[in-house]
């Protein structure tokens, strides 16, 4: 089956379009990436999907709209690019205005409805609410297709907005979010004028405030046993502000920072040994890659491929819409807390 992935990150550095053909061979599954491409938010657009978790109920429907045509014309402009292979289905990622599950809700917008009219192919979408409804997360998604597309590594960790990790046990597939991290990392190099730190080399020039690491590093959300999930908003009302009671420069801010997601995320890594795997935008971060490296003892940090890197999460969403389709669970319990696992997504047939 030929499916089109779409995802949009928490970062918000574009809309990812992955077109994959997806084989279930002998229960091994398969794929291939025909297609692939990262497609720039205009600016309007991207400063109201920044500040969306702070709209009215009538601007956020607006908002649905306007993001569900920009991302209609956006797979119109792709397939019209590449126009030797049409995808049965498209999948919609949506964009996550508002997480919370503790309270029983998670807010995805993009309107799908847009994207089936201007293109008309079928399209999933709504992946989280039903986890939700269940008692679960609604996050992450993306270790089913860990678990059968990744199957070789111990670990996989994805640094985007958010930073994730998921790995086997003897009892299931366990996934959770770890931190902040993108969005975390944007938002300190927007304070030297820039929209994100290339290759960590702002933090690199810094020096580690050693009190603000240790508040980090002692913040509740870390302590936390089984599955759990982070939204923008906690990132914004709970996390950011900590900084402000330890006055520093941005670039010691984020070289603190840095040391804080390495210590971290070293500390997720389920075993003694084993080789990650590391996706996302953040694998990119050399200098950050450097110190989780020497956090991570005992483990071989793979980055994959560039097309692996940037297009995972879109690939994925392709591979549980095709799941989806073949009547298969794509969304596990062992990893959102949920009550049962299920075959999440509503479609809007074309």
């Amino acid at each position: 089956m030929i499916v089109l992935g779409l995802m949009s990150g928490s970062s918000m550095d574009g809309v990812d379009l992955a077109l994959c053909e997806f084989k279930l061979d002998a229960d091994v599954y398969s794929y291939k990436v025909l297609e692939a491409e990262t497609l720039h938010y205009p600016d309007n657009l991207y400063d109201q999907l920044k500040n969306a978790f702070r709209f009215s109920a009538l601007d956020l429907r607006r908002l649905d709209k306007d993001l569900g045509i920009f991302f209609a014309k956006s797979i119109e402009q792709f397939l019209q690019k590449y126009p030797k292979v049409r995808p049965e289905l498209i999948a919609n990622s949506g964009h996550t205005i508002f997480h919370q599950p503790e309270d029983g809700f998670t807010v995805q917008i993009g309107n799908s409805s847009q994207i089936v009219a201007l293109n008309q192919i079928s399209t999933l979408a709504d992946f989280r609410s039903l986890d939700v409804s269940l008692g679960g997360n609604g996050a992450p998604l993306v270790p089913v297709g860990d678990r059968l597309l990744y199957p070789k590594y111990e670990a996989c960790l994805n640094l985007g907005g958010i930073s994730n990790i998921s790995y086997e046990v003897a009892d299931g597939r366990k996934a959770f979010d770890v931190s902040p991290f993108n969005l975390a990392l944007n938002y300190f190099a927007e304070k030297v004028g820039k929209p994100f730190d290339k290759g960590g080399e702002i933090a690199k020039s810094g020096r580690i405030n050693t009190d603000l690491l240790n508040s980090l590093n002692e913040l509740p959300f870390y302590q936390k046993e089984g599955p759990k999930s982070l939204g923008r908003e906690w990132i914004v009302d709970k996390f950011i502000p900590l900084f402000s009671s330890y006055w520093d420069t941005p670039p010691n801010y984020l070289r603190t920072l840095v040391e804080h997601l390495a210590i971290q995320l070293a500390a997720s890594l389920p075993f003694e040994q084993g080789r990650c795997l590391v996706t996302g935008g953040g694998a990119w971060n050399e200098f950050f890659i450097e110190r989780f490296r020497a956090h991570a003892k005992g483990w071989e940090i793979v980055r994959p491929e560039a097309e692996v890197v940037d297009f995972k999460e879109a690939i994925i969403f392709a591979f549980l819409a095709f799941l989806y389709k073949k009547n298969i669970i794509n969304v596990l319990a062992s990893v959102t807390g949920s009550k049962r696992s299920h075959i999440a997504g509503a479609l809007y047939k074309a």
